[in-house]
């Protein structure tokens, strides 16, 4: 833990560093989704809110492109989710979440400590829970009841990847009767995300999306 909060502490002393000069820039537009713009203040804001929520163990990230790519398709997904209004068990899991993170950093300070370091609002970590929470309902209720996994493909993964791989590293192989409900699930994330991934691709192609890249701009999927 400690060495967390070290990593944590340098994080928040350099967005702070960087943060007056980000102030003085303007708000430069990165991309247009139906007509509603992803902005680089958009861009700063996720990446903090990712260091935010976990807990400074963040993925390093792609190229400033697949940065914003990435953005694109949560503004897209933020789009369809205004017809999927959020419900009370939502609120729930987002308020639960936040709970988790005032007690993880409980030992640093405390989360406002931390959100004023980021440069950010409880207001703007609350909106961020609560739209992760609406994206998961939004994934069980739209694609997982459409998943089926079969018997023979929880065989073909034990024997073709599970099992290989802890031979290989000299762990103990279990059955596949004491695995199979763990590769059933592991199968079943796998086609949600395919499926997703899917989805996400077809929303692209009825979108109206520009990428602005400096003063360049870079034609993408256009409208329906």
């Amino acid at each position: 833990m400690r060495r967390l909060v070290c990593s944590l502490t340098v994080l928040i002393l350099l967005t702070q560093a960087g943060g007056s000069s980000a102030a003085e820039e303007i708000d430069r537009i990165l991309a247009a989704v139906n007509r509603r713009v992803v902005t680089e203040g958009d861009l700063r804001l996720a990446r903090n809110l990712n260091v935010l929520v976990g807990f400074g163990r963040t993925t390093p990230p792609g190229s400033r492109a697949e940065e914003v790519d990435q953005l694109i398709n949560r503004e897209l997904l933020r789009q369809e989710l205004e017809h999927f209004p959020l419900q009370p068990e939502d609120q729930g899991r987002a308020d639960q979440r936040l709970e988790e993170l005032k007690q993880g950093y409980a030992e640093i300070g405390g989360i406002t400590y931390v959100l004023r370091g980021l440069g950010l609002q409880e207001s703007e970590i609350e909106a961020y829970l609560a739209l992760q929470v609406s994206m998961m309902r939004f994934i069980e209720v739209r694609f997982r009841p459409f998943v089926n996994v079969t018997p023979a493909e929880v065989g073909e993964y034990y024997r073709t990847e599970l099992e290989p791989k802890l031979r290989a590293s000299g762990s103990r192989i279990p059955s596949q009767e004491e695995v199979s409900k763990q590769i059933d699930s592991l199968l079943v994330d796998s086609k949600v995300s395919r499926m997703m991934d899917d989805w996400i691709q077809t929303l692209r192609q009825h979108s109206e999306i520009e990428v602005f890249d400096e003063n360049r701009l870079i034609p993408q999927e256009t409208a329906r």
